[in-house]
């Protein structure tokens, strides 16, 4: 297991410790429960799966268009 020592705001490590009691885990387990849910839902969008892949030119409207291009022309 590895370490991490983050800098939070005052209000939101309160926040956190209190979502945490109310759970009935502790602070660190909470923590480790947020930060795999903010990986794996991440790690499902297109944005940043890196699934989206253009090879050679991309196309002309890619700027304005970038939702249609990951998501479907129905986004």
């Amino acid at each position: 297991m590895t370490e991490i020592i983050v800098p939070v705001p005052d209000d939101l490590k309160l926040r956190a410790e209190a979502a945490a009691r109310h759970s009935w885990i502790s602070l660190a387990e909470f923590v480790c429960q947020c930060i795999a849910m903010t990986v794996d839902e991440r790690l499902k969008d297109p944005m940043f799966a890196g699934l989206s892949v253009f090879y050679g030119d991309a196309p002309s409207d890619l700027s304005v268009r970038t939702d249609a291009y990951l998501y479907g022309e129905d986004s």
